[in-house]
């Protein structure tokens, strides 16, 4: 990246601009979330059969609850006669009772039963709870937030990894601690690889990203939804692809290969709680095809992996929340060459947002490259499967 695309980013200061001039890759809204796209917002061990869940993403409060076969359903958790909260309700088999006065929804939303009205009445047909798309998959429940008829929902095998349909692929999953910093400022960090040899030098996982090997010049790609960081030569020739990588809404990849092993795919999902909080899901996964390679697996994981990237993802926590904020952040930095990962993907948000705001998508096609390359060379044809 040359001096003239950081410039775009962060020009020179001006006085007319005032405080705003943070905004220049935050449209108003976007610090509140990006809509109409798939969120893995819950753990599938997270969701009970007899009680809904209250959670809240996007900025908007929501709950999940599971009818009588344990599909799950996600409401905006505010009940349409009086704006109590449905969270604190009932599931009655295939329904979700209100626990102020008694009303009852079935999975769509619809009110069909109010105790005080005849069952045909048309007060129950006008009585209508908003409910998200819903699906559970590969140990999430994932909800689409947004304008459903605006932007209708993709498939949702179309933009969750390729491992999430593979039964040969062993899958574990988490919730991280929750940062109480704006979900912008947490993908400033979580692209920003540069930062490893220094925070993190002394975590497995880091070694073996190579971390401690001295740092290098940082280059990245656009691919469809997403980005792809390089490692540059001394004269800015790219020397090889980085096992790093994002995509929208908000999901980035990390590889670590071993000699002699098959790789260990990190994703981790970012998304706002609401303005100054920020949730992560995560999933590691490897590829095992025996019940001897998947107890290998399960051992490295809980053993290694997942401590190493408890204390790397505490290390991040600490040091992202020294920034004081969103405006602060980005009112008081000087964007460097290194920060090249940082310009795309602030680029790339911004503009599906805009694009949001004229109706329409940033791209047709929600797939990308993100999504299976880690497995080319495992798999026969991960991109066929």
């Amino acid at each position: 990246m040359g001096a003239a695309e950081i410039s775009l980013v962060n020009p020179k200061h001006d006085p007319s601009l005032g405080d705003e001039k943070w905004r220049r890759d935050v449209p108003v809204g976007l610090e509140f979330g990006l809509r109409n796209y798939w969120y893995p917002i819950a753990l599938s061990t997270e969701v009970f059969a007899d009680k809904p869940r209250a959670v809240t993403a996007l900025c908007e409060e929501l709950l999940i609850w599971r009818d009588s076969s344990g599909t799950p359903h996600t409401f905006i958790d505010s009940c349409p006669h009086r704006a109590v909260r449905l969270s604190i309700g009932h599931v009655l088999k295939d329904r979700l009772q209100c626990a102020y006065h008694g009303l009852q929804f079935d999975a769509s939303g619809q009110c069909i039963f109010i105790p005080w009205e005849n069952g045909d009445s048309e007060k129950c047909k006008a009585v209508h709870a908003k409910v998200y798309p819903t699906r559970e998959l590969a140990g999430f429940i994932w909800s689409y937030i947004g304008e459903v008829e605006s932007f209708p929902p993709p498939p949702l095998e179309d933009v969750v990894p390729l491992e999430m349909s593979r039964d040969d692929i062993v899958t574990f999953v988490r919730r991280e601690p929750d940062w109480d910093v704006n979900w912008l400022l947490a993908w400033d960090g979580s692209i920003d690889p540069l930062h490893h040899a220094f925070i993190h030098g002394d975590g497995v996982t880091v070694k073996e990203l190579g971390g401690q090997e001295g740092i290098y010049k940082l280059g990245a790609r656009d691919v469809p939804n997403g980005v792809r960081l390089q490692r540059l030569g001394a004269g800015g020739e790219v020397e090889s692809e980085l096992s790093l990588a994002w995509m929208l809404p908000g999901m980035n990849t990390q590889v670590v290969v071993r000699p002699g092993s098959t790789p260990i795919v990190k994703r981790v999902w970012r998304f706002p709680i609401d303005g100054s909080r920020t949730q992560a899901l995560a999933c590691w996964s490897r590829l095992a095809r025996n019940s001897e390679e998947r107890q290998t697996w399960e051992h490295a994981y809980s053993t290694r992996i997942l401590p190493d990237s408890q204390r790397v993802n505490l290390q991040d926590k600490f040091v992202v929340e020294t920034q004081k904020g969103l405006q602060h952040a980005r009112s008081n930095e000087q964007l460097l060459n290194c920060d090249v990962g940082i310009v795309r993907v602030r680029r790339m948000l911004r503009d599906a947002f805009l694009a949001q705001r004229e109706g329409r998508r940033l791209s047709k096609n929600p797939n990308s490259p993100i999504l299976f390359e880690p497995w080319i060379g495992v798999l026969e044809d991960p991109r066929m499967t």
